[in-house]
């Protein structure tokens, strides 16, 4: 089942619509053209959502990835995953469902490891899995390999988890 989140103002950020997958097959149909047309351009950076006062990354809300001009915009909600492009303003503000106590802005490479894989070609890209005992597998997230390294964005219990290398007990399969 998908969740289209229409035209709201999904996760206050003004014009962010989303379709929200579980089903691998159906995300890569609507989505693997696009991510193979990634490979051989570069990684120019990523934007990520943090708390103002804090600095804590607001996992709820979206990764932004710049590559060759292209933004790839990956979210997760419950248990699904969106990609969506070139739909997210950076330099509009946040506000998370109305509230304005609180404060939450966009950064540029403001996760420790992202600098290093700026300016680095994207060479592929994985869809990331999970199986369990027996049970058909789960969509779980998206990985791209760069010429610097990997970066793996996954659903993790309802939020965005960036890691910068593969998880052993993950199942990745390349688009």
């Amino acid at each position: 089942m998908n969740i289209n989140t229409g035209g709201f103002f999904m996760l206050g950020i003004k014009n962010y619509k989303s379709v929200f997958y579980g089903d691998s097959l159906e995300f890569i149909k609507n989505h693997g053209n696009r991510l193979r047309s990634m490979v051989n351009k570069n990684l120019c950076g990523m934007w990520t959502v943090h708390e103002v006062s804090s600095g804590e990354f607001w996992g709820d809300c979206p990764v932004v990835l710049l590559i060759g001009g292209q933004q790839l915009e990956f979210c997760s909600f419950k248990d699904q995953i969106a990609v969506s492009w070139n739909a997210i303003d950076v330099n509009e503000s946040i506000i998370w469902y109305g509230s304005w106590d609180l404060r939450l802005e966009w950064r540029k490479n403001a996760i420790k490891g992202t600098s290093a894989l700026t300016g680095s070609p994207v060479e592929g890209a994985d869809l990331i899995e999970t199986a369990q005992g027996g049970y058909s597998s789960t969509l779980k997230g998206l990985g791209l390999k760069t010429a610097k390294g990997y970066i793996s964005l996954f659903n993790e219990f309802d939020e965005t988890v960036l890691a910068f290398k593969k998880n052993e007990e993950c199942l990745y399969t390349e688009i």
